[in-house]
């Protein structure tokens, strides 16, 4: 136990009381929006390339950010439809990016224009390509409405190939897809009218797995993780998978609405380079930071009430200098800094807004020292909010002082010495008494404390 058990021991002996935990820290949040140049408040998808730049698929065309502006992309550039959906890079200055028109190339050194790719099908939804995904060896795997594509150009000239993995369908334009994703071992994960299919690219054969697609748990978005694992988001919730050696899929662990996430129906998943991975579901934000000492995951969720501008989060990126981007429906996009400053108050647990000094205690514990209409609070940091320990004062103490800066004292035993504004308290175990015998005065003023190497 740390030193703070001293507190908690007293609490029930009646010397202290502790106030409840609430998470609400505001986070370090730069908002865009139209106002700032954006091309539309709701975000589709986000992506950093190579050179820094933010380009962010919006539902009135592409915008790019350079770190001071946007420039703003549509059908005069090009684009066939102004709801752009997805973007990768594809070399040096040249992009693939879909809309609900098609796939184009957009190549940013020869004018900036784009040039339709296809594809050419006229069934209902046949241009409409909702996710791209390159692979290894070229092709570029297109999630449309009428089935799944795979794509690479020849000769500069594009060629579409339909891709069967395993989903019988009544017409032959082929069902809708969502999202598409390839794992490190080449294995390909298909989001199709809220199923989740299976495909081994190199057997051509795909199948469905079980357990997903009823209207509650439809599969709308996917992930591959860097460890191997595939991420699937669904109306009801998240799920982690796992592949045994013989290639049975297993749900590993899932998560819903009474399990860490602000609602269950998940709108996007990212994996920061830090390993932790992000859900952002129509009701917030939550990152799932690896517990390496516990296994498994520390789950925190934010909202509006930690800085969001908005709850539905339809997608998340990270650019190179590893701060967060989160696109939403209708709050435009913002961009959560690693190196900014995060405030609380008495939403986060803290016992008080005046803070008269911040210090750590023996076991390097974070405490900050407040006061508050008279009483004496020290709010502990425990990883995700504070909690308040409000020492039990003497009775006849009732004024705790004017001073700043050092205004409560561990000494090396463990001790705690407060000084208020009618003399000087030691709280030496479990029940605080007035200590008189080092020259504290009964009713003079103090607004300071130390000691030195020799105490």
């Amino acid at each position: 136990m740390r030193v703070w058990s001293r507190f908690l021991c007293a609490s029930l002996a009646g010397g202290l009381l502790l106030a409840s935990i609430t998470e609400a820290e505001r986070l370090p949040i730069k908002m865009f929006t139209t106002a700032d140049g954006l091309a539309r408040d709701h975000v589709n998808d986000i992506f950093c390339d190579s050179k820094g730049y933010v380009w962010l698929c919006t539902t009135e065309g592409l915008s790019r950010y350079d770190g001071y502006g946007f420039r703003n992309y549509g059908i005069a550039d090009g684009l066939p439809h102004p709801l752009v959906t997805d973007m990768v890079e594809a070399g040096e200055g040249r992009y693939s990016v879909a809309t609900a028109g098609g796939l184009c190339m957009f190549d940013a050194t020869r004018g900036g224009k784009f040039t339709v790719c296809g594809p050419t099908s006229e069934a209902a939804g046949g241009r409409f390509v909702g996710a791209i995904t390159p692979n290894r060896s070229g092709w570029l795997w297109c999630a449309t409405g009428a089935g799944l594509l795979r794509m690479r150009l020849e000769r500069n000239k594009p060629r579409f190939e339909k891709v069967d993995f395993g989903m019988a369908w009544p017409t032959k334009e082929g069902p809708r897809v969502l999202d598409v994703v390839e794992d490190r071992l080449g294995r390909l994960w298909i989001a199709a009218e809220g199923e989740l299919y299976s495909y081994d690219t190199n057997a051509r054969a795909g199948t469905r797995v079980p357990g997903f697609g009823s209207p509650s748990n439809g599969v709308g978005v996917l992930l591959a993780d860097r460890d191997g694992s595939t991420w699937v988001g669904t109306t009801n919730g998240v799920y982690k998978l796992a592949v045994d050696a013989a290639g049975e899929v297993a749900v590993e662990q899932s998560w819903g609405a009474a399990t860490g996430l602000p609602v269950a129906h998940v709108g996007s998943l990212f994996q920061s380079s830090d390993g932790s991975v992000w859900v952002g579901t129509f009701g917030g934000l939550t990152s799932f930071r690896p517990n390496r000492d516990a296994g498994g995951f520390d789950l925190r969720s934010y909202t509006t009430a930690n800085g969001l501008s908005d709850v539905g989060i339809g997608s998340i990126t990270e650019d190179r200098d590893d701060n967060l981007w989160v696109g939403t429906e209708v709050g435009g996009v913002m961009k959560i800094s690693q190196s900014g400053f995060m405030s609380y108050d008495g939403a986060d647990g803290l016992g008080g807004i005046r803070i008269d000094a911040i210090f750590e205690d023996l076991q390097g514990e974070l405490c900050a020292y407040t006061t508050l209409r008279d009483s004496i609070n020290i709010s502990r940091w425990m990883g995700n909010a504070f909690r308040v320990t409000r020492p039990n004062l003497p009775c006849g103490i009732t004024y705790t002082g004017w001073g700043t800066h050092q205004l409560a004292l561990q000494d090396h035993t463990g001790e705690w010495w407060i000084p208020t504004g009618q003399g000087l308290c030691r709280y030496p175990g479990s029940q605080p008494q007035r200590d008189r015998s080092r020259g504290a005065r009964p009713q003079g003023g103090m607004n300071r404390a130390g000691h030195d190497r020799h105490c």
